[in-house]
């Protein structure tokens, strides 16, 4: 399955995704910090079939990535690489 980030032509489906999956128009609270995750980076599973949007923080020192979604559009769709 392809992973590619996400285009401006997604942007009507990620919108859709995630006010119906996570309500508060797109709106999610993580560590008491409230984030618009459709305006965040995501990254697209197959053709619309997942959705992944985090958060890129840069300090003096560190990089830090925060997933803040995870959608699987389609159940038991996934893949297994050596996880027998």
């Amino acid at each position: 399955m392809k992973i590619r980030q996400k285009e401006l032509k997604d942007q009507p489906w990620i919108d859709k995704i995630l006010n119906e999956r996570w309500a508060g128009e797109g709106k999610v609270v993580v560590h008491g910090e409230i984030f618009d995750a459709r305006s965040l980076p995501a990254l697209i599973a197959g053709e619309q079939e997942g959705l992944a949007t985090y958060e890129i923080r840069r300090t003096n020192d560190a990089v830090r990535a925060e997933l803040i979604t995870l959608d699987a559009i389609t159940a038991n769709q996934g893949h297994r690489h050596g996880l027998d």
